[in-house]
């Protein structure tokens, strides 16, 4: 089953319950001054949950708020995929692609060019510059 889209921050140190009258009032969890507090989660494109504890409150939100910003604009890198390598990308990749063996040869040789293929695909990044 594919989770819903969604993200928020959790105080982790207390828990809302409900008392014999039906109202709502916060009370100390079991984990109430046990490691850090604020716990920012959010579910990606795919459905996997992602989750980062922060001390503060303000901090698990900033974070979030980049995620999930990062996700509406298209620039969003699943933290997992994001290790992986250009050069280990395009082998794998490459294999599965149909090809004459021209455009083969020269798809390789750019790849093998290129001075990023040791960097993480998180790390890449678009020049600043522009060709005028």
């Amino acid at each position: 089953m594919k989770r819903n889209r969604r993200a928020g921050v959790e105080d982790r140190w207390t828990k809302t319950v409900r008392d014999n009258k039906g109202n709502k009032q916060k009370v100390p969890s079991s984990r109430h001054g046990r490691g850090l507090r604020w716990l920012a989660r959010y579910v990606d494109h795919e459905g996997h949950e992602h989750s980062k504890a922060f001390e503060r409150k303000a901090d698990a939100q900033v974070w979030l708020d980049t995620v999930v910003a990062a996700q509406v604009t298209g620039s969003y890198v699943d933290p997992q995929l994001g290790k992986i390598t250009f050069d280990s990308f395009y082998r794998e990749w490459s294999d599965r692609q149909v090809w004459v063996s021209g455009t083969r040869h020269a798809m390789d040789l750019a790849s093998g060019s290129v001075t990023f293929g040791h960097l993480p695909l998180a790390e890449l990044r678009t020049p600043t510059w522009r060709h005028g």
